[in-house]
């Protein structure tokens, strides 16, 4: 096999299949970069195989092959895709909602759950801030991956009356509300919903199909594992416990069913009809 260029995102969510790549050593160059930046890379002919954000891969199926039987998505919360805001999400109409530029996937389910499922005139404005900033500066903010998990541990129950997906995050001054967007598609859909899928170029469809067999080793290694992985994981991100990230990796669906795939595609039609794709 001629060596691969490999999108590698560093969040917490992939960091089992990485570990277990890393483990096995491999024909591929690893190649570091957030959802956004490897979706860009892909598009370009820089990488040849990613892990990328679903809608990358639905705004152009011609020009990749999928992976079968990998993903990253969930079925109910999801734990690091979470919006934070200081008004109840039902009164959000009118304003400005901002979101991390990281993730092209997310912030477009983000327009889904206000548009579709709430019936908001929102505007969703993405932005380069820091999460710290963003939140003190604008009324919302769609945060992902590590930095929203760690976030996410700071908020306290509203109470039994709200919804499993809320909470509350105390910072200096001000209060947010907090949703995890996994759980309100599901609550709305009742399908899963895939935030990223394993795709590569279509001229490298055979090398893909070949580290795709390696795809499988890594995961089986990991989550034979996965204890250990996760001791390992904490160790750089300090805020969360093994324990926490172990419960948050078997919360992940890293296959993609049949049920996935209906998930993604009603996510298409949803795209379709807001003009995202």
């Amino acid at each position: 096999m001629n060596t691969l260029r490999v999108g590698w995102i560093e969040y917490l969510n992939l960091y089992p299949i990485f570990w277990g790549l890393r483990r096995l050593g491999g024909a591929w160059q690893l190649i570091r970069g957030h959802p956004a930046e490897l979706n860009g890379m892909l598009r370009e002919g820089l990488l040849d195989v990613s892990p990328s954000s679903s809608i990358e891969y639905l705004r152009a199926p011609g020009r990749y092959v999928r992976l079968e039987g990998h993903a990253v998505g969930s079925k109910g919360p999801i734990g690091s895709v979470l919006l934070f805001s200081p008004v109840p999400l039902e009164e959000l109409g009118g304003r400005r909602v901002h979101a991390t530029a990281r993730s092209e996937t997310s912030v477009a389910l983000l327009e889904v759950v206000l548009k579709e499922f709430y019936r908001l005139d929102v505007e969703v404005l993405t932005t380069s801030l820091g999460l710290q900033d963003a939140l003190t500066e604008h009324l919302g903010y769609l945060a992902i991956g590590d930095e929203a998990m760690v976030l996410r541990k700071r908020a306290k129950p509203l109470g039994l009356k709200q919804p499993a997906c809320c909470g509350v995050l105390y910072m200096p001054y001000r209060a947010f509300h907090v949703y995890d967007l996994g759980q309100l598609w599901y609550e709305h859909t009742g399908l899963p919903f895939v935030f990223a899928l394993w795709i590569a170029r279509a001229e490298k469809a055979r090398e893909a199909r070949q580290f795709q067999r390696a795809l499988d080793e890594a995961r089986h290694l990991a989550f034979t594992e996965l204890k250990q992985v996760a001791q390992e994981a904490a160790r750089r991100v300090n805020s969360l416990t093994p324990q926490e990230i172990q419960r948050y990796w078997e919360g992940i669906l890293y296959g993609l069913s049949r049920e996935e795939l209906r998930g993604l595609e009603l996510f298409r039609h949803y795209c379709l009809k807001l003009g995202l794709l």
